[in-house]
């Protein structure tokens, strides 16, 4: 269990983090607003992480094993975030180690997520981040992609590419 008083950010502590976890963990698919807060607190801007966002990721792994679809696809979209920001200036090395084994749950559970397919353009783009994350290619996983369709040209086959967005100039 994590001393939710020890790891700080811009805020404060982070003890307001286990009121809005109970409040998700209590009802997974419903409860918008939560996983709203969750967000804000955990992966601010779907960006910028920190001790506490590594310490919410059993819980998180709870609600993958929940059956749940709304709130496994909830809960691996921002396990994939916090673990993108693992090489940000977070203070918790040594907490990211220990969630080694979290993260790689997380990964089996988003294989098993994605091969049942019929995933929504919007999860999918964040499935495939959060994959290349749980992989470890987080610098990947934080570039701008665009998918689209073509065929093979040997087969006709429909095949999905993607290619990463330019950058704007500087």
């Amino acid at each position: 269990m994590i001393e939710w008083q020890s790891p700080r950010y811009g805020r404060g502590p982070y003890d307001e983090v286990p009121p809005v976890l109970e409040r998700v963990l209590r009802s997974p698919s419903l409860d918008g607003e939560a996983w709203r807060e969750l967000w804000h607190l955990l992966a601010t801007e779907g960006l910028t992480v920190s001790a506490a966002s590594f310490a919410a990721l059993p819980y998180l792994g709870d609600l993958d094993r929940s059956g749940e679809t709304v709130a496994v696809d909830r809960a691996l979209e921002l396990a994939g975030a916090i673990v993108a920001g693992v090489l940000q200036d977070h203070g918790t090395d040594e907490l990211v180690r220990e969630m080694a084994p979290v993260i790689a749950e997380l990964r089996d559970v988003l294989a098993r997520r994605i091969d049942e397919g019929d995933l929504p353009p919007r999860l999918a783009v964040a499935f495939f981040r959060a994959d290349l994350a749980f992989a470890g290619a987080t610098g990947w996983s934080m570039a701008e992609y665009d998918f689209y369709s073509v065929s093979c040209p040997h087969c006709d086959l429909p095949v999905t590419r993607t290619c990463t967005r330019p950058s704007p100039p500087a």
